[in-house]
């Protein structure tokens, strides 16, 4: 069964996540396909990840994970590497959150340049700490890299759930706008960014971005 659904719209690729967004081998593989696309079509202008009804991603589906035995931790990684990708990919990406992104879900929005998020239903969780497992380095230098100091320290020590109003007040998201827009507002995040030199965006990025990515396993 596919875990997610991919759309191209004259150069503008839509990636739905299904099954509640949860991060399965199936997952990992059909995002690392999508990516493999990207980067070969030389006309892609952006990404746009969305979910489906009230989730966006529940992060890592913990029965399968455990279901992978002494090979967890190799999954763990093949979806770190997954996630990196992102912040290298040389054209704008931008997570349109229409409902839950908690835990690793929470992360991949943050992996992306941008975030909208459906204001009137949906959290932003990290609920690592509620749950008493850790954070990979990664994830977690993501985590500081992309929010504030104290937005990340809120968000990892107390594993509270954020509304869209919340998340927009505290920097987490660019936007928070009501269902019906949240996909065109999401679009209209990118519309400086887009049709930038695919290298220079790919290498500003790496910039930006290169202290996570150098902890890539």
């Amino acid at each position: 069964m596919s875990a997610t659904e991919l759309k191209i719209d004259e150069q503008q690729y839509t990636l739905t996540l299904l099954q509640e967004g949860k991060l399965t081998d199936v997952f990992v593989d059909e995002v690392n396909e999508v990516l493999n696309q990207i980067e070969s079509d030389s006309s892609a202008k952006l990404l746009l990840i969305t979910g489906v009804g009230k989730n966006f991603s529940q992060g890592f589906d913990i029965p399968f994970v455990m279901s992978c035995g002494d090979k967890a931790e190799e999954f763990i990684d093949d979806s770190l590497r997954m996630l990196s990708r992102f912040l290298q990919l040389g054209i704008p990406t931008v997570a349109a959150i229409n409902g839950h992104a908690f835990g690793m879900g929470a992360v991949l929005a943050l992996a992306c340049d941008f975030r909208c998020m459906r204001i009137d239903r949906g959290y932003f969780c990290l609920p690592e700490v509620n749950l008493n497992v850790g954070i990979p380095p990664l994830m977690n230098d993501l985590i500081k890299v992309k929010l504030t100091p104290s937005v990340a320290r809120e968000c990892v020590l107390s594993g509270k759930r954020f509304s869209g109003e919340e998340a927009l007040s505290m920097g987490i998201v660019d936007k928070a706008v009501i269902e019906k827009n949240l996909l065109a507002e999401s679009i209209n995040l990118l519309a400086v960014y887009t049709g930038k030199n695919r290298e220079t965006y790919a290498d500003l990025k790496l910039g930006l971005n290169g202290e996570i990515i150098e902890l890539t396993p």
